[in-house]
C-alpha cells in the first residue's frame, strides 16, 4: 500500500489523513441564567433570588455533573431551568430556544431535580400525600362534586382533557374546552 524510505513522521501524517476528520462541536450559548436585578429575576424564574440561593446551597451538591465533558451544566443552571420550565408552564423545546441546552437535556434535568426535592428530608413534611388520602381528599370531592377518584386541584388551572362520550358537558369549563 504505501513504501516509506524517509521517516515516520511521513508515516504518521498519512495515517492521520486517512482517519476522518472529526467535526469541531458546536456549544450554544446559554443564556438568562445571569439575571441580577430581583424583580426581573422574580418574574423569569418565579422565585426570588435568596430562595434559589437557598436551593442551591441545600441540594446543588446532588445536582453536580460527575464529569466535565460536553460543558456541563451547573446546579444553579440546572434550578433555573427547572424553575423556567415550572413557573413559564412551558415545553421542552421552549425552555431550549430561551436558555440554550437541549430539550433532551431539559428532560433529564427536571426529572433529576424533581427527584433530588422529592428525596430532601427537609421537604418531606411539605410535600408528601395526606395522611389519609381517601377521606380527607377523595371522598369530599365525589360529596361536594361527584367526582370519583379525583386526589386534588390545580390552583385556577385548567388542563385540557379528552372527556368520556357519556356526560361530555359535563367536562366544559366557561371558555367552552373540554
Amino acid at each position: 500500500m504505501f513504501s516509506y524510505d524517509t521517516s515516520d513522521d511521513d508515516f504518521d501524517a498519512d495515517i492521520a489523513s486517512l482517519e476522518p476528520s472529526r467535526r469541531e462541536r458546536l456549544f450554544r450559548p446559554r443564556r438568562l441564567y445571569d439575571v441580577s436585578d430581583p424583580i426581573s429575576f422574580r418574574q423569569l424564574y418565579r422565585m426570588p433570588i435568596e430562595a434559589v440561593n437557598y436551593l442551591e446551597e441545600q441540594i446543588g451538591h446532588e445536582l453536580e455533573s460527575q464529569t466535565n465533558r460536553n460543558h456541563p451544566l451547573t446546579p444553579r443552571e440546572k434550578i433555573l431551568s427547572y424553575l423556567n420550565f415550572l413557573g413559564g408552564n412551558l415545553y421542552y423545546h421552549n425552555v431550549k430556544n430561551i436558555n440554550g441546552p437541549s430539550s433532551s437535556t431539559i428532560c433529564r434535568i427536571v426529572k433529576d431535580v424533581t427527584n433530588v426535592i422529592l428525596s430532601w428530608e427537609e421537604m418531606n413534611p411539605v410535600i408528601r400525600w395526606p395522611a389519609n388520602v381517601l377521606e380527607d381528599v377523595v371522598r369530599p370531592f365525589k360529596d361536594i362534586a361527584g367526582m370519583p377518584a379525583v386526589v386534588g386541584a390545580i390552583d385556577g388551572t385548567h388542563e385540557k382533557l379528552s372527556p368520556p362520550t357519556m356526560y361530555e358537558e359535563a367536562y366544559i369549563n366557561r371558555h367552552h374546552d373540554h
